[in-house]
């Protein structure tokens, strides 16, 4: 699964309001987490995957401390494009991602990650991300093994930008580099990408009358391949498109219309294609659906998605994922982050 940086979806006020109770759930939360953690740590032989209870708990926690962290007031700024979870993103920023993890499972087992990074916007056009992932994988009767997996650095290039919607187009390229040369049975190995994505909103459309309601659908997506140095995968080629729908828009853009518990949502479906071409046969499509649900405040947001297997094929690799992403908007915490050094 290619999981990007994050970035800025809008800009908020708000405070924080105490909550004993919340905190008490928070803490019995992480509690359970560490203590199911442990638990896997100490036993070496996987009878039977784990259930993924560890990442709901994540999940419920991040999106009831985003409801705690919001006020009611109403947006004066058009909010940014929602960011892509899977799909390289069009956009640049300069955010924080300091927890981001990821449940998948298949036909020969499960494997979780956490992932981190960050992304430095460097100029209006240029970009750089840094991430990382902790990984553990979990056979079906095998032996569970963990460990940092690959570091990735990748570069953003936006080249064209359309005022009609403020669509714009950029080319992306990344290497990714093993830290360990082996994580259970499968060895790890050097990686490069390439990809065009794309983004818009479609807020052209009239503002009034029923029509009103379409400027807030955000089209974007990615198509491009990836190459490993080693082994027997040659090239992956993929395909991206995503639809999702902004409700931080439509409620600055109908001056605070849209009710509280909404205003900060942003619904999302993405689909994912991909192919492996090069030595040997070439492997047949898999496809994906990836929907989710996205909260953003001022300072941070919290995305939940999962990934579905659509077709035969995806479903032998990879039958079911989860991801939870939170992300920080460093700029908003403090203005010098937005510094651009080019």
């Amino acid at each position: 699964m290619r999981v990007n940086a994050e970035r800025k979806l809008a800009r908020r006020n708000y405070r924080l309001r105490p909550e004993p109770s919340a905190a008490s759930l928070l803490q019995l939360g992480f509690v359970s987490i560490v203590r199911r953690l442990k638990s896997a740590e100490n036993s070496t032989l996987v009878r039977r995957p784990n259930r993924p209870w560890p990442l709901v708990t994540i999940a419920g926690m991040a999106l009831m401390l985003a409801l705690l962290t919001v006020t009611r007031s109403a947006r004066a700024e058009e909010p940014d494009l929602m960011e892509t979870l899977i799909a390289q993103d069009v956009t640049l920023n300069n955010n924080l991602s300091p927890f981001e993890p990821r449940w998948e499972r298949g036909p020969e087992g499960e494997h979780l990650g956490f992932g981190f990074g960050v992304e430095k916007k460097l100029s209006e056009d240029l970009g750089l991300d840094l991430n990382g992932e902790w990984d553990r994988t979990s056979p079906r009767g095998g032996h569970s093994s963990s460990g940092l997996g690959n570091v990735e650095v990748g570069l953003t290039y936006v080249f064209l930008h359309i005022p009609q919607g403020g669509f714009q187009f950029a080319i992306s390229s990344s290497v990714s580099i093993p830290t360990n040369s082996k994580l259970g049975a499968d060895r790890s190995y050097t990686q490069s990408g390439n990809a065009i994505a794309w983004g818009g909103r479609l807020s052209d459309f009239p503002t009034g009358g029923w029509r009103k309601y379409l400027r807030a659908i955000e089209i974007q997506g990615d198509i491009g391949f990836s190459r490993t140095f080693g082994g027997d995968n040659g090239y992956d080629f993929f395909f991206d498109p995503e639809i999702d729908y902004s409700m931080p828009f439509l409620n600055q853009s109908t001056d605070g219309a849209v009710p509280w518990m909404l205003r900060y949502l942003t619904p999302f479906a993405e689909l994912n294609f991909d192919r492996v071409v090069g030595h040997g046969p070439n492997g047949p499509l898999s496809v994906f659906l990836f929907p989710g649900l996205t909260f953003t405040a001022e300072k941070f947001r919290v995305a939940v998605g999962a990934q579905v297997a659509m077709n035969h094929e995806a479903a032998r690799n990879q039958q079911v994922a989860a991801v939870v992403s939170i992300l920080v908007f460093l700029d908003q915490i403090d203005p010098r982050f937005g510094w651009n050094p080019l």
